[in-house]
């Protein structure tokens, strides 16, 4: 809400009684000087007290009456918040008042209807508020620092007035008007497209009557959600009792474009300007399917009365155009570079001149120098911050304490240096481990390139959030609120870079950070439904995912060694490991299972061979035997070896009975070599010799010492008839 500066003749109390209770009733912070608790306290310089009172006010309201016209310090009053460059609005409590140093303002009458009034004086101050005010509290320093500059913040913004008439000119000019499509600002990180979007574009188009703005959003993991939230503040601003489940409902039956229409006629408005902040979280942060349909709700309203401003680094320009969720929404293109020698003057001396600080010339030449280029903008913003600590209306910056911070280049490393000492000894821990604590805040995507990550604060366990504050309190880092949620965050991506230890250990945990983007992703997907096992990871993938976060179960609880996960992360993988080990048992019981099966299915295939070969050798024995039992009388010697070789084949009772029968017997042995009839034979006295004698006209001796085997030894010849006989 604004703060308001009543300006009033004494005679006037009763009406401007009525008038206060008005504006505290609306939620205004107000100035009056018989009020005890916001004006004058007793004992106080009344007029130096009056001086911060108009210099605080976003607007003065002026009780005109004839009391009023004569009081010199009422128009005291008036001269300086014109001066000062202060919304007045001139109230006339009398008929045809006014006041000459008025006369080219508007007036409200109070004394025609009260109600008009009051209902036109909450709109000028609504509007007043939307634009960021016009005061300025003595002693808030005008240097953010690494944060980006906001609307509240754009009677410090200087060096961009160029890019801001450009801007606008887009918006509302009909010559050059963006329609149906998102006006992107492209700039290389820390050239202050933020700012300029924020303090510089949004400041002037707030206070466009046929325009409506919504407050910057950062898009996050869930842009949809960031929308929501935006949508239903303004409805609440409007009077609307929309809740955010309200809201989310109207988008998905009828779209930003219904929406947006119902809240601009509400507003007696005709567009709706939408701020994306940091476009590139769409691709770092959200998921495909968020992004997919955070596109689908923009895309047809872009045709409507929605306009959307968005900033975007340039090195993921490429990216926005292939991604194919977000390549069917039409965009144009501003690009921004970075600022000029002669704008960092006006960064420098602008601000100081309207909080009342003075710079000598040589620090600002030493600043302007040192800064070299408007790429190191975010080193220069942080060392004036540093420089305007602790420095009042009427102070000086000190060159002195730009020496003690070490310059533009030193001051960020000389500032984090001196965290990460307060932060370790206050958490007890080592600088490297504090340092690894800081990579929660930071991802890398697949080209990695680093980015900021916000992480809500009761995420981070209780020694990394004292460790942090460190680096809070030296505004490196900063907490903000993210749908209800406190979350803690870089305050520029500078510090990613600019500082040694911290570069170092992304680089170094590069591959862990990338995996923990696409874990958080996925793990968000999976976390916003019924956590589906269809959604988990597997395989490659999971083994993946676990290797480069050094993931594992500890007690039932999955740990890292590499990053920390958030919990829905961490739940995902856990999941997702259980899943694995459950789908591998059962893989390994269905193979143990299937092996049994093979191997008794093999065994019984064996059995089965043997079974048949058994049978077809019994069968064969059988046939041999039969054989054998043929020629047993005329041959028993074959008999015999066919009856040894049936047994072999086939230990039968039959082949057995036949071999036991042959060999129980004696048998002849054949002798061939006679050519005719054997006539006569006779073994020698030992039995080892044996003469043969024929009608072939020869005798024979034959080796007879092995009966079945016997051999000739030599052929007895020369008789000319028959031999009859041996002895």
């Amino acid at each position: 809400m604004a703060r308001v500066f009543i300006s009033y003749a004494s005679e006037d109390r009763e009406c401007v009684g009525h008038l206060h209770q008005w504006l505290v009733d609306e939620g205004h912070e107000m100035f009056l000087d018989r009020d005890l608790r916001d004006g004058i306290s007793v004992g106080e310089q009344w007029e130096r007290r009056l001086h911060e009172g108009l210099r605080w006010a976003d607007a003065v309201v002026c009780v005109v009456t004839s009391a009023y016209l004569a009081s010199t310090w009422c128009t005291a009053e008036v001269g300086i918040a014109l001066s000062w460059g202060s919304r007045v609005l001139p109230m006339r409590a009398e008929p045809e008042v006014v006041h000459p140093l008025l006369t080219s303002i508007q007036h409200a009458d109070l004394t025609v209807d009260p109600t008009v009034v009051r209902a036109a004086l909450v709109e000028a101050l609504r509007r007043t508020d939307a634009v960021g005010g016009w005061g300025w509290l003595d002693g808030r320093s005008p240097f953010p620092g690494l944060r980006p500059l906001d609307v509240k913040d754009h009677q410090v913004f200087f060096g961009r007035s160029g890019e801001v008439e450009q801007l606008t000119g887009l918006l509302r000019s009909s010559v050059e008007r963006v329609e149906g499509a998102v006006l992107v600002v492209v700039g290389p990180s820390g050239c202050g497209k933020s700012s300029l979007v924020r303090a510089g574009l949004l400041h002037v188009m707030a206070g466009e009557p046929d325009w409506w703005t919504l407050a910057p959003m950062l898009p996050g993991a869930d842009p949809v959600a960031g929308l929501v939230r935006e949508l239903a503040f303004a409805a609440q601003q409007l009077g609307l009792d929309w809740t955010v489940a309200d809201v989310r409902h109207r988008l998905d039956d009828g779209g930003l474009t219904g929406l947006a229409d119902e809240l601009l006629l509400v507003a007696r408005a005709r567009r709706l300007l939408v701020v994306v902040d940091q476009f590139e979280e769409l691709l770092t942060q959200a998921t495909p399917a968020v992004r997919a349909r955070f596109a689908q709700l923009l895309r047809p309203a872009l045709g409507g009365s929605v306009q959307v401003v968005a900033t975007l680094r340039p090195e993921f320009f490429d990216q926005l155009l292939v991604d194919a969720d977000l390549a069917g929404l039409p965009t144009h293109i501003h690009p921004l570079r970075p600022l000029r020698r002669d704008a960092l003057r006006a960064v420098i001396e602008g601000p100081a001149r309207r909080a009342g600080i003075t710079v000598d010339e040589d620090l600002v030449a030493r600043l302007v120098g040192d800064t070299d280029s408007g790429e190191a903008l975010p080193l220069l913003a942080f060392t004036l911050a540093q420089l305007a600590e602790g420095i009042g209306r009427g102070g000086q910056l000190s060159g002195a304490r730009y020496d003690e911070l070490g310059g533009v280049r030193g001051a960020l490393a000389s500032q984090a240096d001196a965290a990460l000492a307060e932060a370790s000894a206050a958490g007890g821990r080592g600088r490297a481990e504090v340092v690894a604590g800081l990579l929660r805040l930071v991802t890398v995507d697949e080209q990695g390139r680093p980015t900021r990550w916000r992480v809500p604060r009761d995420d981070v366990p209780e020694r990394v959030i004292r460790e942090l504050g460190a680096f809070v309190r030296r505004r490196l880092l900063i907490t903000d609120t993210d749908q209800g949620i406190v979350v803690v965050g870089v305050a520029h991506e500078a510090f990613l870079s600019a500082w040694p230890p911290l570069a170092q250990a992304i680089e170094a945990n590069a591959s862990a950070l990338r995996a923990r983007r696409a874990v958080e992703q996925a793990a968000t997907d999976w976390g916003t439904g019924s956590r589906p096992p269809a959604r988990l990871w597997e395989r490659g993938q999971l083994a993946a995912a676990v290797a480069d976060t050094g993931a594992r179960i500890q007690g039932g609880d999955l740990v890292t060694d590499r990053v920390e996960l958030s919990p829905v992360a961490r739940a995902f993988l856990r999941a997702g490991i259980r899943r694995d080990r459950i789908r591998r048992g059962r893989a390994v019981s269905v193979l143990s299972v299937l092996l049994v099966v093979t191997l008794l299915l093999a065994g019984y295939a064996v059995i089965q061979q043997r079974a048949a070969e058994h049978q077809r050798d019994v069968a064969v024995s059988r046939q041999v035997v039969g054989q054998a039992l043929e020629l047993r009388d005329t041959n028993p010697a074959l008999a015999a070896q066919l009856s040894l070789a049936a047994y072999r084949l086939a230990p039968t009772p039959e082949a057995r009975g036949s071999l036991i029968s042959i060999l129980a017997n004696p048998y002849a042995t054949r002798l061939t070599a006679h050519t005719s009839v054997v006539e006569s034979v006779a073994f020698g006295p030992e039995g080892r010799i044996l003469a043969t004698a024929g009608d072939d006209d020869t005798a024979r001796l034959w080796d007879v010492h092995d009966p079945h085997r016997p051999t000739p030894l030599s052929i007895l010849t020369g008789h000319t008839n028959w031999v009859e006989s041996v002895a």
